[in-house]
């Protein structure tokens, strides 16, 4: 069976289409098994092991590598916002000094249109879990070495090629 192949073009139309609604990285505590060296995440996933709560995005834009990029990845590559549209979507988030404190973070998501109950204050960037309706549509999941959470401010950032 062969499959469509999607171009660059309708992968950035894709991006487009995320960055028009509300995206949100959630944090999870997944499994403490995983250990030091988490397995990859499962393709049929439909959210976060464990979740602990999820913050809504401080950025969301296309980006595009560039050598001397303001933005570094976590594998060192770099990137720089572009306003046109491409086929690399970067989102961050910042998890505010008492966000999850004390939890340990093995997992995160990237979600689509989160909804949150009435008590969630307008503004408000991280939501409990307890507090969140509906963790949305499930973009990307990732598993990750743990990390434990600090009363100190924390930034998480992806840059997701499509």
């Amino acid at each position: 069976m062969t499959s469509i192949v999607i171009p660059a073009e309708g992968a950035a139309t894709l991006v487009a289409t995320l960055i028009e609604g509300n995206l949100a990285i959630a944090i999870g505590r997944g499994v403490e098994s995983w250990g030091v060296t988490p397995p990859p995440p499962d393709i049929e996933a439909t959210s976060l092991v464990d979740p602990i709560g999820i913050s809504k995005a401080l950025y969301q834009h296309f980006v595009t590598p560039n050598e001397s990029g303001e933005i570094q990845a976590s594998d060192g590559s770099r990137w720089s916002l572009s306003n046109e549209p491409t086929r690399f979507l970067y989102v961050s988030i910042l998890l505010d000094y008492n966000d999850a404190s004390g939890e340990v973070v093995r997992e995160y998501a990237l979600y689509r249109n989160p909804t949150f109950e009435s008590s969630v204050l307008p503004g408000q960037s991280y939501v409990p879990i307890n507090e969140v309706a509906d963790l949305g549509q499930l973009i990307g999941i990732k598993n990750i070495s743990p990390i434990t959470r600090v009363v100190a401010r924390q930034t998480i950032s992806e840059i997701i090629d499509f």
